[in-house]
């Protein structure tokens, strides 16, 4: 995921980046080979619209929600040859934030802004300036981090969500099987909410659930699920 997004991330400061700059750059390519990618409980509903919501273990044995994007390791189906998004589909912040991103400080005592120091785009020449004449953040700078803020409150609060999830029991392993050019293959190693503990929790629960607007995080991921066959349909019928 974001090891395989991000290449030399170092924490951004006015002493050493005064006079960076990021040029916006007009394609997806980036992103050409992550397979998924987290997402926080506010992207759900939107998410859903377009990507299969999995769950999954992190290193550090957390659980987290992320957006499925391909069927097999390195490919995001996505984003074309020539590195243009799906039209008309969703694209999780955690895409839309490159090449920033939230890191521990180097005492690691709390959060602070990172680039990708080797992203395209990332150069001293022209673009947008990250400070400004007196090395304060630039407007531009503001932005990005108010995102970055955003996505990484969002990204925590979600955690609620999936402590009550892992609390009730509710998670099972996800196997998905389809069949391509006369070989059947099957897609696993995440995680879906199972729908059969899910009815058999009691009023009393179900009624936390609904009323904590866990329930309906729910119902969005049950109903992306639906979206797999898509990846499928793609995978058999690629775009011309």
């Amino acid at each position: 995921m974001a090891q395989a997004l991000y290449a030399n991330v170092a924490v951004v400061n006015s002493k050493e980046h005064k006079d960076l700059k990021i040029k916006p750059i007009n394609h997806f390519r980036y992103a050409a080979k992550i397979q998924s990618c987290p997402i926080s409980d506010i992207e759900f509903f939107p998410c859903s619209l377009s990507h299969p919501i999995m769950f999954a273990k992190a290193e550090d044995g957390k659980i987290v929600p992320l957006a499925l994007m391909g069927l097999e390791r390195e490919t995001n189906q996505f984003v074309s040859s020539e590195g243009v998004w799906k039209e008309g589909e969703y694209m999780p912040a955690f895409l839309r934030r490159y090449p920033f991103i939230m890191v521990r400080d180097p005492e690691n005592t709390r959060m602070v802004v990172g680039l990708d120091m080797d992203a395209e785009g990332v150069n001293r020449d022209e673009g947008r300036e990250l400070f400004d004449e007196k090395s304060e953040a630039s407007e531009f700078a503001k932005s990005a981090m108010k995102f970055l803020t955003d996505f990484q409150e969002a990204f925590d609060r979600t955690q609620n969500f999936l402590a009550k999830m892992s609390e009730l029991e509710l998670f099972d392993d996800a196997v998905f099987n389809w069949e391509f050019k006369g070989v059947t293959s099957s897609f696993g190693g995440f995680m879906r909410i199972d729908e059969k503990k899910l009815d058999e929790l009691d009023d009393e629960t179900l009624l936390a659930l609904t009323r904590s607007g866990h329930y309906k995080l729910i119902v969005a991921h049950l109903v992306s699920l639906r979206r797999f066959q898509r990846l499928v349909d793609w995978k058999m019928r690629p775009a011309s």
